[in-house]
């Protein structure tokens, strides 16, 4: 009896668990594939932890299917989201997919449809379901957006988690500015915004080559205009005149100094140069111009600036005769073409070693057109760029470092000066790509027009108060020299070191093979050194160079060189007696 009632408790426990088995499986049956996933998702820490391990295996065809019949706002906004995760999931990048099509159409409905935000009181802890949806939307109508940031409702669970959505979705699109703008300054969406906030969201990234795209030039132009003309005079009146500008070095003026460089997202239609029918003159009176930076080799140049921008900071330092309020209007484009090579890698300051990041040098031709018809009206020189630090390819080994965008004040002086090039020849690249040189050939490097005449070789140097020697197994090379400033201020030819000089040149000796490298040598009292000399633009000196070099380098049969350095160019002259 005993064994009989053990087998009959047995029995009755195992239908108990059949039972609820057949009753989750009827329920399961009964559910359609979104809610399925959806209840599946719930029981991961996060939508986007889901989307991790089950983006490859969901039935998108089924969900598209569920999404575009769903009788509630609720079924079909957790269908799309999770085709807006598939998308995710698989890296899809594309200018309009048809999901993103599909979560612009549903946001939409914000407008029509009166039990709108019914749809959302079923999203789940902790509601990173807004995330999918508005990362694959793309562009949105500002009547939209607006509406949806104005109108959630404050006690709703996932108010937070919708209106943090719309925040990154704001500062992902920072072109929608033009249309939103006006409406979010009204509203105080900006008044806690730091000066840091605005300039990583609407004028440069440290991280991002280009965080400003627009679909079209009139759409890039639109933004800056938009820029010029509302942002920034609400931004330097809150954080002040210092956080924007800077003081040029040109004019002594306050210019606008952002960085802003604005994607357009179509090609620029320029004709090739002719040799014949050029204008002598070109009239820049009462004419508008568009300065951009036109990329030919981005697609061969990983992580370098886009095909096509606007140059921020030129447009607006432009006076308002000068500024086209749209394509039609500009008379003139100045456009800036790059020429990318390889330069050296940086070692790390600390150890010496090598940090991995290539720089990239830039000669970049600075070419003036005719708007509308792209004719080519002329070339106005070649500008070398400079490496800065704020526009890097990526993080890590081997990352390379793009030039950064010359300066405004500098295009502008330039391009004032279109019929007068002798004005601006410290501003261009005088060289013609040369590097070799003869005694009493004048070169130019930046501010400086430098003749080199003579080298002399001796034991000692006498000068009116003092006698120097040489060091043991080493002689003299006395280097004479013409220096003319050719810049637009006063500047000083060589300091102590590179880093005291104005005009950041270097002049040196070197052996034939070029690894040994000497710097001139200081002379306590010597009155014929060029070190130091302080010239105002026009003014010109003669005087001479001291190195100290080894007898076995000035021996030696590989010949030894003068060299003079501006950056990325260089001029060598052969010492000659």
């Amino acid at each position: 009896m005993v064994k009989t009632k053990h087998i009959g408790s047995r029995l009755l426990l195992i239908m108990i668990v059949c039972l609820g088995m057949f009753c989750l499986t009827a329920c399961q049956v009964g559910k359609t594939l979104t809610e399925s996933c959806w209840d599946s998702a719930k029981k991961e820490s996060s939508l986007e932890k889901y989307i991790e391990k089950n983006w490859a295996v969901l039935d998108v065809e089924g969900l598209r299917g569920e999404a575009d019949s769903a009788e509630t706002l609720g079924q079909q906004f957790k269908a799309i989201v999770l085709l807006c995760g598939v998308e995710s999931g698989a890296n899809i990048e594309q200018e309009e997919s048809e999901d993103a099509a599909r979560a612009r159409e549903f946001l939409a409905k914000v407008l029509t449809e009166e039990n709108f935000w019914e749809a959302f009181e079923d999203v789940f802890y902790p509601y990173d379901c807004f995330d999918f949806l508005f990362d694959a939307v793309g562009l949105m109508d500002g009547e939209v957006l607006m509406k949806l940031l104005k109108d959630v409702p404050e006690d709703a669970r996932y108010a937070d988690g919708l209106k943090d959505a719309i925040d990154a979705w704001i500062e992902d699109n920072p072109a929608s500015l033009t249309d939103i703008g006006d409406e979010l300054a009204a509203m105080g969406y900006f008044d806690d915004w730091s000066e840091q906030d605005w300039r990583q969201t609407y004028l440069y990234s440290y991280v991002e080559a280009d965080p400003v795209r627009a679909d079209t030039i009139e759409d890039a132009l639109a933004y800056v205009s938009y820029m010029r003309d509302s942002m920034l005079p609400v931004m330097e009146g809150k954080f002040g005149a210092d956080k924007l500008k800077s003081v040029s070095d040109i004019t002594g003026e306050e210019r606008y100094d952002t960085k802003l460089a604005v994607v357009a997202g179509e090609d620029l239609s320029l004709k090739p140069s002719a040799a014949e029918g050029l204008p002598e003159v070109i009239e820049t009176e009462g004419k508008k111009v568009i300065a951009f930076y036109r990329n030919t080799a981005s697609g061969e140049w990983e992580g370098s600036p886009a095909p096509l921008r606007i140059l921020g900071d030129f447009m607006l330092n432009l006076p308002s005769e000068a500024y086209p309020a749209s394509v039609a209007e500009a008379d003139y484009y100045l456009v800036l073409t790059p020429s990318y090579e390889y330069g050296s890698f940086y070692s790390d300051r600390t150890t010496g070693e090598d940090t991995g990041i290539q720089e990239v040098w830039s000669s970049t031709s600075v070419d003036l057109y005719e708007a509308g018809t792209g004719n080519y009206l002329r070339h106005l020189g070649n500008l070398m760029e400079e490496a800065s630090s704020s526009i890097v390819s990526q993080y890590g080994e081997e990352a390379l470092e793009y030039p950064e965008l010359t300066s405004s004040d500098i295009l502008y002086y330039i391009y004032s000066n279109v019929n007068n090039p002798d004005a601006y020849v410290s501003l261009v690249d005088q060289t013609d790509g040369r590097v070799e040189f003869e005694r009493e050939e004048s070169v130019i490097l930046g501010s400086w027009e430098v003749t080199y005449h003579s080298g002399q070789i001796s034991e000692s140097i006498e000068s009116s108060l003092q006698k120097y020697d040489a060091s043991d197994g080493c002689q003299f090379v006395s280097a004479s020299f013409t220096i003319r400033n050719v810049g637009l201020q006063r500047e000083s030819f060589l300091g102590i070191s590179i880093l005291d000089s104005d005009s950041g040149i270097q002049v040196g000796l070197v052996d034939g093979s070029f690894e040994n490298y000497f710097e001139p040598v200081q002379l306590w009292a010597y009155t014929g050194g060029l070190d130091n000399s302080s010239l105002e633009p026009g003014d010109t000196k003669d005087g001479e160079l001291v190195f100290e070099v080894p007898d076995d380098v000035i021996n030696s049969s590989d010949g030894v060189y003068i060299v003079i350095i501006k950056g990325y160019q260089m001029a060598v002259y052969p010492l000659g007696e």
